[in-house]
């Protein structure tokens, strides 16, 4: 489980890149020489290695449940590094979603 959570992160993070490359001055040479999109590339790469041995572990109806998590860590990471704003009815529905994830996982492993 622990690689499954690992992917998650890994594909969180590399969203956080890739808004990242927003500050800068969008032309094909500045992206290509930014250190945003090699690292987007490498954490995608790492996050798809990460899922692929978490599916040979883990029954994929209590791994696939697990992805919607990158939702919470992407809207707590966006507030946390760039300020983006989050209400009480954002933070309502992101406790929905770990809500509904932690019963998935509970009734899928009996």
């Amino acid at each position: 489980m622990l690689l499954a959570f690992l992917s998650v992160a890994l594909n969180a993070l590399a969203q956080i890149t890739i808004k990242s490359l927003s500050g800068l001055e969008l032309s094909f040479n500045v992206v290509l020489r930014s250190w945003q999109l090699y690292s987007t590339g490498f954490l995608y790469g790492a996050s798809i290695i990460a899922w692929f041995f978490a599916l040979k572990t883990l029954p994929l109806g209590i791994a696939y449940p697990l992805q919607a998590l990158g939702y919470v860590l992407v809207t707590v990471l966006a507030w946390a590094i760039f300020n983006e704003s989050l209400n009480w009815l954002q933070v309502l529905a992101l406790g929905v979603i770990v809500v509904g994830v932690l019963l998935l996982s509970l009734s899928a492993s009996k």
